[in-house]
């Protein structure tokens, strides 16, 4: 009898141990169920972090690049406004002879 209860003793604590050790490994894999979310979820932050530089890279190469577009075409429409003031005088000047002081006498 004294060996039964003995080896039921034992019997218990292992079990007791190995219910521990299941519930310490059950911690232990939702702990790494976490970290693989929370890595997982880093590396997307990562990602957007570069998509959001990339953008702003991208954002500020067209504004310098709208910005010289912008600046030819109005050194292009100023040139092509003072031809046309110039030809407008000129035809006002072939028209009225030299006694018209401005264009708006033709």
């Amino acid at each position: 009898m004294l060996s039964c209860r003995y080896t039921a003793t034992r019997t218990a604590t292992h079990c007791n141990t190995l219910q521990h050790t299941a519930a310490h490994c059950n911690t232990l894999l939702h702990t790494a169920t976490h970290c693989n979310t929370l890595h997982h979820t880093a590396t997307h932050c990562n990602t957007l972090q570069h998509t959001a530089t990339h953008c702003n890279t991208l954002q500020h190469t067209l504004q310098h690049t709208l910005s010289q577009v912008m600046e030819r075409m109005t050194m292009q429409l100023n040139a092509e406004l003072q031809v046309c003031v110039l030809q407008c005088v000129l035809r006002c000047v072939l028209q009225c002879g030299l006694q018209c002081d401005d264009a708006a006498e033709c």
